[in-house]
């Protein structure tokens, strides 16, 4: 074998072999980690031709010492134990580091994997009554191939529809607590909000409003066939979005699109990375009732499920607005996705702010907004999930 020397650097560290915990030259690679790199040097013929020159010269000091060298000379033991302690440190904050816990954001990996989301928002219907034989395609096909809470609220005592969709996108409802259309003094200025704070990172998004033209800001209700519902349309109620209720505003056309373009979209593989989706009076369970609803996801997911922007670690979240005869719930909320738990549920606690936190964890954005800030996630819904609420682990 050949001889070694403990050597010292400041940073970059070198490659050489490290030091041990007992001061020997063992392992690979080096303690990148430290203020001060300590690691080992294979002694070559130069080196060993060099440190024989340095030992020389110490001993030629030693038997004929200087007046320096004299007054330094009690030194070097200290010196000497000061190295040793330094390499005590080193090693025990290596070795702090190889047990120290997964971090909340390797938990989270279900979450953060995820590139595109799509919301599709249902109305006004009770987990309880999403029945094999009032939806079927929903009881026996979508549920099996994803995961869905049993416990999964709107806000304490939140009605109407309105301050719901404004709740899924700011953590509250701003007060804007009736089913009216958009209007001066029936929006906010506030910005921040969901899908501003995704444009401020620039992270794309686009709702789709089935019975709208496309060719106007939808801020009233109506739309080309009458069934557009403004009171379920969040965005147009934020004057960020709409230059100011402008009906004309580019910014808010084409950002709502007529939802007969989504399957465009998904074929061409140009759709946003946040994708939220309202079906009609009649196809959201409002108007027409379930059957009517899970007919439509029927005939809408699977264009969504074959898309390669879904296949591609995407993600679709089926939720209802709040519960029915102006309960609370529980309402539905299922997740389907490549990244999510199959044939799984669970009994947590959630509500719309679980969604809207769950958003800002899947795309990065922070701080969280107002309930948000409390809420527990959806990501026990996914493989590798766990963090949940704050601090906490499920």
């Amino acid at each position: 074998m050949g001889r070694w020397m403990i050597q010292e650097s400041t940073l970059p560290c070198p490659t050489p072999e490290p030091v041990t915990a007992g001061g020997l030259c063992a392992g690979t690679g080096n303690l990148s980690k430290l203020r001060r790199c300590v690691y080992c040097l294979p002694i070559t013929d130069d080196l060993a031709k060099h440190q024989s020159e340095r030992e020389r010269r110490r001993e030629s000091h030693c038997a004929h010492p200087s007046k320096n060298d004299r007054l330094g000379a009690w030194q070097t033991p200290m010196t000497h134990r000061a190295l040793r302690s330094k390499l005590f440190v080193a090693v025990s904050l290596l070795m702090a580091v190889l047990v120290m816990p997964a971090s909340p954001a390797s938990r989270q990996s279900g979450l953060s994997s995820i590139k595109t989301v799509f919301v599709i928002l249902f109305e006004n219907t009770n987990w309880a009554s999403i029945t094999p034989s009032a939806a079927p395609y929903i009881r026996t096909t979508v549920v099996p191939m994803g995961a869905h809470a049993t416990q999964y609220f709107n806000p304490l005592g939140t009605h109407p529809s309105e301050p719901n969709y404004i709740w899924l996108e700011a953590g509250d409802d701003l007060g804007l607590t009736t089913d009216k259309d958009a209007s001066a003094s029936n929006s906010t200025s506030t910005k921040d909000h969901l899908v501003r704070h995704l444009e401020n990172a620039g992270i794309s998004w686009k709702t789709y409003q089935e019975d709208i033209d496309g060719t106007t800001c939808p801020l009233t209700s109506g739309g080309f066939a009458g069934s557009y519902a403004a009171k379920h349309n969040p965005f147009v109620f934020f004057r960020d979005l709409t230059d100011n209720n402008n009906p004309n505003s580019s910014y808010c056309i084409a950002h709502n699109r007529p939802f007969a373009e989504l399957a465009t979209d998904l074929r061409q593989n140009t759709i946003a990375r946040y994708n939220f989706i309202t079906p009609n009076l009649c196809n959201d369970m409002h108007d027409c009732g379930i059957t009517a609803g899970d007919t439509w996801l029927s005939q809408t997911l699977p264009v969504i499920l074959n898309s390669r922007a879904y296949r591609d670690n995407g993600a679709v979240f089926i939720t209802w607005d709040e519960g029915a005869g102006g309960s609370d719930g529980p309402i539905g909320m299922v997740v389907v996705s490549p990244l999510a738990k199959a044939n799984y549920s669970n009994s947590i606690y959630y509500t719309h702010s679980s969604t809207l936190r769950t958003m800002q964890e899947i795309f990065r954005v922070r701080p969280f907004l107002r309930d948000a800030a409390n809420a527990t996630d959806l990501s026990d819904l996914f493989a590798d999930g766990g963090a949940g609420a704050p601090g906490k682990s499920h």
